[in-house]
């Protein structure tokens, strides 16, 4: 595991720099809570670890099924 500090406005490059794979980039800190803006290609999937989690146990098609309710409220 890579644990590195940045700041507000800093980014982390993920990949090989001439062609990166995507961007990480702390787009805002407020108090405990820091915002993270990611950067990468439609086709690469990221999700919150909990979201991730939750794939695995239950299958795509029930996540978003769930995601879909909860925006629908």
């Amino acid at each position: 595991m890579l644990v590195i500090t940045r700041r507000e406005g800093e980014e982390v490059v993920i990949g090989d720099p001439r062609n990166p794979q995507g961007v990480v980039r702390i787009a805002g800190i407020k108090g405990d809570r820091v915002r993270i803006a990611f950067e990468f290609p439609r086709d690469v999937q990221v999700h919150r670890r909990e979201v991730a989690q939750e794939i695995i146990a239950n299958g795509t098609s029930a996540v978003v099924a769930k995601i879909g309710r909860a925006a629908a409220t």
